[in-house]
């Protein structure tokens, strides 16, 4: 199970929005998360998609990010895929 959340990257492409994404990504993964209940740690899978190189409107830009995302969780987890890098 997981959450779905979507960034919003300003003035950023898809390469730059993926080096953000991965960055995010490692810095999480690099967390250990204490409780009474013991250790964990967190991972993410994202998906990226530009405006408007990939999608005009929002709703279909959202649509593809999550295909990306859902690649990512159908091929291993804890990584980031660009919608232009989508067989």
């Amino acid at each position: 199970g997981g959450e779905e959340f979507v960034l919003v990257l300003p003035d950023t492409d898809a390469e730059g929005a993926a080096v953000f994404a991965n960055r995010l990504r490692e810095e999480i993964a690099a967390q250990t998360i204490t409780s009474e209940h013991g250790s964990f740690s967190v991972t993410l899978s994202l998906g990226v998609a530009e405006f408007p190189r990939d999608a005009s409107k929002r709703h279909e830009l959202i649509e593809l990010a999550d295909q990306a995302l859902y690649y990512c969780k159908e091929h291993g987890r804890n990584r980031v895929t660009k919608v232009c890098d989508l067989p």
